[in-house]
Order: C-alpha cells, then sequence, then structure tokens
C-alpha cells in the first residue's frame, strides 16, 4: 500500500472524530505487527485499562507505519486545544515521540496502526 497525504489525513480525521465523543475520556495510537495481542494486553491490563480498540490502518510495510504515527503524533500537540491533544494520555502527549515499532521488529510488513481509548 502506498500512502499520501490525502490517506494520512483520512487517518487523522479518524482518530479526530472518535476523541471528540464523550465516551473518550483517554486514548493512545501505536503501531503493532500483532493487533489482537496488543488489543488483549490493552483491554486486560491493570494500570493501563483502555477496553476500546480500534484499526485505524493496516496491512502496512514498517516504514509506513512508522510514517503514519509520526504523523499522528505531531497532529496531537498542534494545536493544543483540539479534543485529541486533551485526550490523549498525559504522560505521553507533551514528550518526544520516539519512532518504534512497539517491540515487533521482526516484521517488515503486516503493521497496523490503532487507536485504543477509555
Amino acid at each position: 500500500m502506498t500512502l499520501n497525504y490525502g490517506k494520512y489525513r483520512y487517518v487523522l480525521d479518524t482518530v479526530e472524530s472518535i476523541c471528540k465523543s464523550s465516551a473518550v475520556d483517554e486514548c493512545i495510537i501505536g503501531i503493532t505487527a500483532q493487533s489482537d495481542q496488543r488489543r488483549r494486553a490493552y483491554r486486560d491490563a491493570k494500570v493501563l485499562q483502555y477496553p476500546h480498540f480500534v484499526v485505524l490502518i493496516q496491512d502496512l510495510k514498517r516504514e509506513d507505519a512508522l510514517g503514519i504515527e509520526e504523523y499522528l503524533q505531531a497532529q496531537i500537540k498542534q494545536p493544543a486545544g483540539k479534543a485529541i491533544y486533551k485526550k490523549y494520555h498525559p504522560d505521553r502527549r507533551d514528550g518526544m515521540h520516539r519512532r518504534s515499532v512497539g517491540g515487533s521488529d521482526n516484521y517488515t510488513d503486516g503493521y497496523t496502526v490503532y487507536l485504543t481509548w477509555r
């Protein structure tokens, strides 16, 4: 799949639409090559429990997934008044974003960018 700005914008629009809901208190965006395992990990975690998980875009090459996640992370911070900024995990929204494939560096494609929330 080739990603362009239009695809990035579409994914951002989806995130912003979800975050505007009063049903969303806090959210996290991430990438993984194992979306089912990641979904269960967030749902069942004792500390960071996020029962809702949506795949924003899937079947990506590693660099495409890293690129779109980096774009989304940058958009969270600008402007700070947006719902996505206010609802993004407070320990993660203001710090420097480090590109990471979430511990699944063994894969070259098949990545998923996701949004999880509570």
